[in-house]
């Protein structure tokens, strides 16, 4: 399942609305490119987890 970025976010603007099901969750939360990584001013080096944008 592929998709698009909307600004929209609003409820009463949508239709057809569903739960994903955990696999489809799963699946568009890799296609983001989840990261770990520490911020170089960090002298703790503590790991974060998030996306590069």
């Amino acid at each position: 399942m592929k998709g698009s970025v909307s600004q929209s976010s609003s409820k009463e603007l949508k239709e057809n609305i569903a739960s994903l099901s955990s696999q489809e969750a799963v699946d568009i939360l890799a296609d983001l490119n989840p990261v770990k990584y520490n911020y170089i001013a960090d002298h703790s080096k503590t790991l974060n987890a998030g996306f590069i944008a």
